[in-house]
């Protein structure tokens, strides 16, 4: 489970491991966050978007040229909501000229869709309003408002979430957490099955092809100087998760997981990889007699 290091700013907790379980929570928050702030600003920018054509044709714009006005202001509010939603879950602050442009679209609606409310055709102009309608400013003020707090609530959630779904992980991983085999089935493909039974009149070996494992279709590793040292299968928490791909692969395709996939699966780097593959091959081959070397090894092809 998580393990709170301290406390950050307006009493979030600084995380300093996350748990498998609330990574996958926080992705599915994040989706559903975005589902539901888009549907939202969509339907804040619908409404706007009739009473701002309303206006305008009323004062004497053609309804093609009526059309345009709103489309521009949405296109603005929404191109600054994802953009600076974007930037805060990669942890960069969005430029000044943004925050400006989020604001003047979001007053610029909101004063398009009060006018004729503070001002309607019966007061004679713009001046102290006279007969303005409250009813009609709130009614036409909440989505204008709701716009503006969108785009920064957007920012502000995606920022919080980041936080968590960068935290280190936590090993070893669930029971349920099945290790991923990039590309298994496609790589190595099974033996031919055998027809009939052994023993029997009826039966047939399956015909071995000269190169049943083919290697897999992955790019030439870079080349790597570095050395890492050599893990400890007694406390080193990445060997037993490099451990559970290996397993994991050879019961998928019979053959040990790949530096790749160790990089892939574990996120770390190609001397880190490639010291743990090192390990697996002798503490498997002298626990379990298994002395097949895994691609992309010192013995083998090289990286």
């Amino acid at each position: 489970m998580n393990a709170y290091a301290s406390v950050g700013l307006h009493g979030t907790p600084a995380l300093d491991r996350a748990s498998w379980e609330h990574v996958e929570a926080a992705r599915t928050l994040l989706r559903t966050l975005t589902r539901a702030l888009a549907a939202v600003a969509v339907l804040a920018l619908t409404f706007t978007a009739v009473n701002v054509t309303q206006l305008a044709v009323g004062h004497g714009v053609p309804w093609p040229t009526a059309l345009l006005l709103d489309p521009m202001l949405a296109l603005a509010l929404a191109t600054t909501l994802t953009v600076d939603a974007r930037l805060a879950e990669l942890g960069a602050a969005p430029p000044g000229w943004a925050v400006a442009l989020r604001w003047f679209a979001g007053l610029a609606a909101w004063a398009l869709n009060i006018w004729e409310s503070v001002w309607p055709v019966s007061s004679g102009g713009v001046g102290v309003p006279r007969d303005a309608d409250p009813t009609g400013i709130v009614l036409h003020s909440t989505p204008c408002a709701l716009l503006v707090l969108v785009s920064e609530a957007v920012a502000a959630y995606r920022r919080r979430i980041r936080r968590l779904l960068r935290a280190p992980l936590a090993w070893p991983p669930p029971a349920a957490w099945t290790p991923r085999v990039p590309a298994a089935s496609r790589a190595y493909p099974a033996y031919p099955a055998a027809t009939g039974a052994a023993g029997t009149s009826g039966y047939a070996a399956p015909e071995v092809p000269a190169d049943p494992y083919p290697p897999a279709p992955d790019e030439p590793d870079p080349p790597e100087t570095a050395t890492a040292p050599d893990p400890d299968p007694e406390s080193d928490p990445l060997y037993r998760a490099a451990l559970d791909l290996d397993r994991a692969a050879r019961a998928a395709t019979g053959r040990p997981v790949t530096i790749r996939a160790l990089r892939t699966e574990l996120r770390i780097g190609q001397a880190r990889a490639r010291a743990l593959r090192d390990c697996l091959d002798r503490e498997l081959t002298q626990d379990r007699g298994l002395a097949t070397q895994a691609p992309n090894t010192m013995g083998n092809t090289p990286t």
